[in-house]
């Protein structure tokens, strides 16, 4: 077993947790995410709901670019973004491995990260994002997208758990496993 937790971030910095959600049996797709301080406090979450999409993979990208995109607009300027895809970060960071049918996103979220600020885009397992993954689970089954001033209640306990700096078991075999957002 190996311990995970959320990672907060350094103090004069922001936690920028994001994820998405692509449930392939309804079709119905997603992203979210939250931004918290280095207590592990609430600032802002949001989610958003995505009409048409080809793979799982785009609700990831699409939840990096919409979260950048919603702290820069917060006007935070040193923020440590957490996704729990590592094939995303994989396309948006690495040049080689570019996907064209991503291109327009990541070449947008390279935007976004090149403005004057300080960025850093990490991979988290989902145990230590479990919030990003609740607020994408809620973008992908309503329509509407909403910003939130409050943490959602569904959420409540787990911010709690994670400002607390629960651990949670991540079985061996799944941290061996080749899978791109485990």
């Amino acid at each position: 077993m190996q311990l995970v937790e959320w990672e907060p971030p350094k103090e004069n910095q922001v936690a920028l947790n994001v994820d998405g959600c692509f449930f392939t049996s309804t079709g119905q797709a997603g992203f979210g995410g939250l931004i918290r301080d280095h207590t592990g406090k609430w600032i802002k979450g949001f989610r958003g709901h995505i009409d048409v999409v080809d793979s799982y993979i785009e609700t990831e990208l699409m939840g990096i670019m919409e979260g950048l995109k919603f702290a820069w607009e917060l006007k935070y300027r040193d923020v440590s973004c957490r996704s729990d895809s590592k094939q995303a970060i994989s396309l948006i960071k690495d040049p080689t491995y570019r996907i064209p049918e991503y291109a327009n996103i990541t070449d947008a979220i390279n935007e976004l990260i090149s403005r004057d600020w300080a960025v850093s885009l990490d991979h988290t397992y989902r145990e230590g994002n479990q919030c990003a993954d609740l607020m994408a689970k809620m973008g992908a089954k309503n329509l509407d997208d909403e910003i939130y001033l409050q943490p959602p209640a569904y959420i409540s306990s787990l911010l709690l758990s994670d400002a607390k700096g629960t651990q949670y078991e991540r079985p061996a075999y799944i941290s061996s496993l080749c899978l791109s957002d485990v």
